[in-house]
């Protein structure tokens, strides 16, 4: 999977700890460290978790948006 990738994340401190942030305020270990790598290097995180979505879209201190890839191409197509 990794040759497919544009862009290769390495985990830094400030990225450890933006998902220790994440993790203190309901998301899960895996999936905080998902979107903090996310929030370092992109302008749109895209998921079909239904439960992921509803608990991102309450974080204030979130620096990316968050959308089901449905949602989101209909915005960019509009």
């Amino acid at each position: 999977m990794e040759s497919l990738a544009s862009e290769v994340v390495q985990i830094n401190p400030s990225i450890a700890a933006r998902a220790k942030a994440f993790e203190q305020i309901g998301i899960q270990a895996f999936d905080a460290l998902h979107l903090a790598c996310a929030e370092s290097n992109a302008d749109v995180f895209l998921t079909v978790d239904d439960k992921f979505l509803k608990k991102t879209a309450t974080i204030e201190i979130l620096k990316i948006k968050v959308f089901s890839p449905l949602i989101w191409l209909n915005e960019v197509l509009v």
